[in-house]
C-alpha cells in the first residue's frame, strides 16, 4: 500500500505563499496608500505595519511548531519506506526511513505542542535491541490516513 499526502502538502505550501504575499501587500498598501495619513481607528500607519507584520510573524511561528512535512508512507516490497521533508519555502531537507517488515518492533503517535502537532515514533529492532527514530511529524495527514497508516504498520509490529 501507497500513502502520501501531496495534494495536502501542496495545499498548505501555496496557503503559505499566498500569506507572505497577501502581507506583503498590505505593508506596501499601508505604506504608500494616502489612506493612511491620518489616524485610522486611532492606530497610525506605523503601528498598522506593526500589527500586520506581528500577525504574520505569529502564522508563522505556529507553522513552524506544527512542522508540516509531505509524507508518503510504502509498505511494498520486503521494506516499509517512508519518506518526509518540511513543507516550507527554501527548506527541502528531504529524509527517508526504511525497516525490514521483519524488523518493526512497534510505534507510536502522540500529540506534542500544545496540540499542535501529531508525530510518529517508530521502533526497531536490531541484533536483539530496540532503536527508536526521530519523531517524523504527520499533522498534515487526515484521520481516515492515520487510521490507515496505524492498521498496515500493526501488520508488521513484532513482539
Amino acid at each position: 500500500m501507497v500513502l502520501d499526502n501531496k495534494k495536502t502538502a501542496i495545499k498548505v505550501y501555496l496557503w503559505k505563499m499566498i500569506q507572505a504575499c497577501v502581507t506583503v501587500l498590505l505593508l506596501i498598501g499601508i505604506m504608500i496608500t494616502g489612506w493612511f495619513e491620518k489616524d485610522l481607528l486611532g492606530i497610525t500607519k506605523y503601528q498598522w505595519v506593526i500589527l500586520v507584520s506581528l500577525v504574520y510573524l505569529i502564522l508563522i511561528i505556529v507553522s513552524r511548531l506544527r512542522k508540516l512535512n509531505f509524507f508518503y508512507f510504502s509498505d511494498e516490497g520486503d521494506k516499509i519506506l517512508i519518506r518526509y521533508y518540511p513543507i516550507q519555502p527554501l527548506v527541502q531537507k528531504k529524509k527517508a526511513v526504511q525497516i525490514p517488515k521483519i524488523g518493526l518492533a512497534g510505534y507510536d503517535i502522540n500529540t506534542v505542542a500544545l496540540g499542535l502537532k501529531k508525530v510518529l515514533i517508530l521502533r526497531q529492532t536490531i541484533k536483539g535491541k530496540v532503536a527508536i527514530y526521530p519523531p517524523i511529524g504527520i499533522t498534515t495527514l487526515k484521520r481516515k490516513e492515520i487510521d490507515l497508516l496505524k492498521k498496515h504498520l500493526d501488520k508488521y509490529i513484532r513482539n
